[in-house]
């Protein structure tokens, strides 16, 4: 079977159980997908990390992706739950390195690589949960599923047929500026027309608002994408696992959700969607 039947069958399978969980009245179901997407893939960045030689202790980055996305499940105290298990890793760093057998040599390396490694996942992804806990929070993620897919799809098929200028040939040589500019106007295009559609007369926003969110929004996806690929690089593998056939692994897919959902979040707090 070819890499594209292989995409397909896994996209007809996978599709219809993430929009029933998202839509779903009973939003455990969703939390409980939350969590074990996390682990799986926190467990893929454990793994690039170990392979691009950097001193990770798993141990620390599984810490952060078993009690991150629990933090943010409690609503009232989750900001407190979650400063209290940031300071804890950050003291889980310091200890453990203090009793490394070579407890001085490339500290601040040491600290920043396990706190990326406990926190870059299991933090960006728990915004997906903060999306769908919002007034119409559904619907929002949809807007986010839109604004990624269609600018990763437009980018792929403009880039691949016309892309002749390189952007970052040493992070992802397939990447062109004629992709870039594809995906970020299909993707604004098609999220603010899936916006009017269906989310404007619940939260009506500003015309400039809705711009100006769906082009970061986008813009965001593209350089979350970007970073995996460097990710990717330093490890000296072509994809991030092997969990979703004909897709890769879970952060392959979920890459630009991870930085576009943070800033989704953001503005619907700023424009006083809450």
């Amino acid at each position: 079977m070819n890499e594209l039947a292989k995409r397909i069958i896994t996209a007809i399978i996978l599709i219809p159980l993430v929009i029933l969980l998202t839509v779903w009245d009973n939003t455990i179901p969703f939390a409980v997908g939350i969590y074990l997407i996390t682990l799986l893939g926190n467990r893929e960045v454990i793994s690039l990390m170990r392979s691009a030689g950097e001193p990770v202790v798993s141990a620390i980055g599984w810490l952060g992706a078993l009690i991150i996305p629990l933090c943010f499940y409690f609503t009232e105290v989750r900001w407190i739950l979650f400063t209290f298990v940031l300071v804890a890793l950050i003291f889980a760093v310091f200890i453990v390195k203090l009793f490394a057998s070579d407890p001085v040599g490339d500290s601040v390396r040491y600290a920043a690589v396990n706190l990326f490694a406990a926190l870059f996942f299991p933090l960006l992804f728990s915004f997906m949960w903060l999306l769908r806990e919002l007034p119409g929070g559904a619907l929002w993620i949809f807007y986010l599923f839109v604004a990624i897919w269609a600018s990763d799809s437009l980018a792929y098929f403009v880039g691949s047929k016309f892309g002749k200028h390189k952007i970052v040939p040493k992070v992802s040589p397939k990447k062109s500026l004629e992709g870039f500019v594809a995906g970020i106007i299909g993707g604004v295009g098609l999220s603010i027309l899936f916006y009017y559609l269906f989310i404007a007369q619940s939260t009506p926003l500003s015309a400039i608002k809705i711009i100006i969110m769906s082009a970061d929004v986008v813009a965001a996806g593209i350089l979350g994408d970007l970073f995996e690929s460097m990710l990717k690089r330093g490890a000296h593998v072509k994809d991030s696992g092997k969990l979703i056939p004909g897709h890769g692994g879970v952060l392959d897919r979920l890459d630009s959700m991870l930085f576009a959902a943070p800033i989704l979040y953001i503005y619907l707090r700023l424009w006083g969607v809450a």
